[in-house]
């Protein structure tokens, strides 16, 4: 008891000797994936003499994680404390979900300081699935009735078979015209050089002289 009481005028003079505190630390919550690096940290104006820090789970149970006196190193089960001057920083290098909760840090300097830190670890997300790679030829288009359209044929129209573009009916160039023309009448000029049957009772019949016979034309001309 006495020694308590002696403690505590030592500290109460050093506050009136000396500057406050003032400490300051990593506040709120701090999130980290499960595996993940974790830091958190408190700084008071003077140097520390005490350090101490509590891991508390749901609110209740509490374990003493560190309590060190003066500048230094500190490890234990993963946890790793690092404590110069005034300023005090805890790192979780893979931190784990039972490394999760609020971390309650006693700091002593020329005064006596309580802050918190909560500390979240989650499980790391899975990787999205790629998207597949387009590519492949096109997939024909349906018209109305379900059935896919044929692509498209050469500029120029339907045309008709065989012939290339143009409209309903294929008009032929002259020279292919010229070309049926002469055919015809060079058949009509070997039907004229054979002989004529005679008809039955009579001679037979010739074409009078200065008469041309009609030549067919195709309906194209």
């Amino acid at each position: 008891m006495l020694r308590t009481l002696l403690l505590l005028l030592a500290t109460l003079l050093r506050a009136h000797s000396g500057r406050w505190d003032t400490a300051t630390c990593t506040e709120g919550v701090v999130s980290v994936p499960r595996g993940g690096r974790a830091e958190m940290g408190c700084r008071i104006a003077n140097a520390f003499s005490h350090v101490s820090i509590l891991l508390c789970v749901h609110g209740s149970h509490c374990q003493t994680v560190f309590s060190e006196e003066g500048p230094g190193n500190f490890s234990r089960g993963g946890w790793r404390l690092q404590v110069q001057g005034g300023l005090a920083q805890l790192v979780i290098e893979d931190a784990r979900t039972s490394q999760a909760g609020t971390y309650k840090w006693r700091l002593a300097g020329l005064q006596r300081n309580v802050r918190f830190t909560t500390l979240n670890v989650s499980e790391p997300q899975a990787p999205e699935d790629a998207p597949e790679e387009s590519g492949g030829p096109p997939r024909p288009h349906a018209g109305r009735g379900g059935a896919a359209r044929p692509a498209p044929g050469p500029a120029g129209g339907r045309g008709a078979p065989g012939l290339g573009g143009g409209g309903a009916r294929g008009r032929r160039s002259p020279g292919a015209l010229l070309a049926v023309v002469s055919r015809r009448l060079d058949a009509r000029a070997d039907v004229e050089a054979e002989p004529a049957e005679p008809r039955a009772g009579g001679a037979p019949q010739q074409t009078p002289p200065g008469r041309a016979h009609p030549v067919e034309c195709d309906e194209g001309l």
